[in-house]
């Protein structure tokens, strides 16, 4: 008894993979890798949208993979590039540093 085939060649993609990327980044100067900082979730957000745009197949042909792929660019070249503007955030993107006192507030006025 041993695990899938295609689990099986996952695991060797996957550790072929971390190993050839292990010695790029050792290659570029980082002093050390660690393993438990590598991040999967942007591609698990990528590949959700894939199947969230509702389509009836389980297994896309490179053609309809292709096709999605183009209306998710699409979608994300259309979509308004949202810069939050309110009293924390200063300009758009300039961040200030947060300062807290012990001074009492400023009274307001009424009218």
């Amino acid at each position: 008894m041993f695990i899938s085939y295609q689990t099986h060649e996952g695991i060797i993609m996957t550790v072929k993979s971390f190993i050839e990327a292990t010695r790029y980044l050792l290659q570029q100067g980082v002093p050390y890798v660690l393993s438990n900082v590598f991040c999967q979730d942007p591609l698990e957000e990528h590949f959700g949208r894939h199947r969230g745009l509702g389509t009836r197949h389980d297994n896309p042909t490179i053609h309809q993979f292709g096709y999605q792929e183009n209306q998710l660019r699409i979608q994300r070249s259309l979509a308004f590039n949202f810069v939050p503007k309110g009293n924390t955030a200063g300009r758009a993107g300039e961040k200030r540093p947060i300062v807290i006192t012990n001074s009492p507030l400023k009274r307001l006025k009424h009218n």
